[in-house]
């Protein structure tokens, strides 16, 4: 299972801080507890052992500056966790004017 997650700082206007989670469906939820929900599951590796996601193509996260983007993978979320099978891989930005 791959998870995704969005560490959403305070300040944001009109977003609550906290943490949303990628669905399959590819929209945000917020989340309160309980178990992670996947973005997918039964993922299989290639040959190279890469697998591929695309979780920010045509997202504007313009008013997003600070969060954190994670993804992790496991065969559940507290293996996952446990194995520290997860990183940070893109943190939100400020636009530079050329």
């Amino acid at each position: 299972k791959v998870y995704v997650a969005a560490l959403v700082p305070a300040g944001i206007a009109r977003i609550p801080a906290g943490i949303y989670l990628l669905e399959a469906n590819r929209g945000w939820s917020y989340y309160g507890g309980g178990p992670l929900r996947e973005y997918v599951s039964n993922a299989t590796l290639d040959a190279t052992q890469h697998y591929f996601v695309s979780i920010l193509e045509s997202a504007d996260l313009s008013g997003l500056i600070g969060t954190r983007i994670v993804v992790g993978y496991g065969t559940d979320e507290q293996e996952m966790l446990g194995a520290e099978r997860y990183r940070e891989v893109y943190v939100v930005q400020p636009e530079t004017n050329p």
